[in-house]
């Protein structure tokens, strides 16, 4: 009879040590996809975030497109007067220039838009 208890006791101890360490072992994998969870919502924001942009800057090409569309057929006027040519292509040339300078961090560029 005392080598039956011996015997339950050492399964029992056996038991509940392989308990807790499947315990620790599932608190590590809740924590683990907590983390993982954490990070898909980054990555979802930041996906929404450049699916904005992409919008936008689609959004840019196709009035640019219009535009030069829009100037179809008018080389007459480009062969005519190529000093407001030039000008046209200055201007365009400081505003990219600006925007250029506003994006890379030079606020003064900013605040002339």
């Amino acid at each position: 009879m005392i080598k039956i208890i011996g015997i339950a006791i050492l399964l029992l101890s056996v038991v509940s040590g392989l308990y807790y360490l499947e315990v620790r072992k599932n608190a590590k994998l809740e924590l683990q996809v907590e983390q993982l969870n954490a990070n898909i919502e980054k990555a979802e924001s930041k996906r929404i975030s450049h699916d904005k942009e992409i919008t936008t800057i689609l959004q840019e090409n196709a009035e640019s497109i219009r535009e030069l569309n829009s100037f179809r057929g008018r080389e007459d006027v480009i062969l005519a007067k190529p000093g407001l040519v030039a000008i046209k292509i200055n201007k365009s040339f400081k505003d990219s220039q600006l925007l250029l300078a506003c994006e890379t961090g030079d606020q003064s560029a900013c605040s002339r838009e």
